[in-house]
């Protein structure tokens, strides 16, 4: 997922990182220039380690860790990244689109190669196009880009 980050123009975007976990893909798009970052992490560990891992890369003040599910998430994002599992993105991936702006861009892994079709038609029936798509080891990271016309 990374890599697929670094292909992206992160200059003033709000970035949504579902599943935050070390908050290492916020980090990165705060190094990249994005404006405003929410983290979101089920577990209080990853919360308090997007925390400090912040204050550490001198970006504490551009993001904000939460403790919850999407239901904790508010406005919308010009991208969102989510490393997830399966049954948890085909879930999410409604509300994603909710919270995405017009040409916004939702970056999913956490799935396999043979998930990718599931994924993408759920992707599809709610306004989200598969733009690209890697995979190592079987894992995936696909780019959706979100059109509410």
């Amino acid at each position: 997922m990374m890599n697929t980050a670094l292909e992206i123009d992160f200059e003033n975007k709000r970035v949504l990182d579902m599943g935050c976990g070390t908050g290492i893909l916020g980090i990165l798009a705060s190094n990249l220039g994005a404006k405003g970052i929410m983290a979101v992490d089920i577990e209080s560990w990853c919360v308090e380690n997007t925390v400090e891992n912040a204050k550490r890369n001198g970006c504490d003040h551009l993001l904000e860790a939460c403790l919850g599910d999407i239901d904790v998430v508010t406005g919308t994002y010009d991208l969102i990244f989510a490393n997830i599992n399966l049954n948890t993105l085909m879930r999410h991936i409604p509300q994603y689109a909710q919270q995405l702006q017009h040409q916004g861009i939702l970056l999913l892994s956490g799935f396999y190669v043979k998930d990718l079709k599931e994924i993408t038609q759920k992707c599809l029936q709610n306004g989200l196009f598969l733009d690209s798509q890697t995979s190592l080891d079987d894992w995936v990271c696909a780019k959706y880009v979100y059109s509410n016309l």
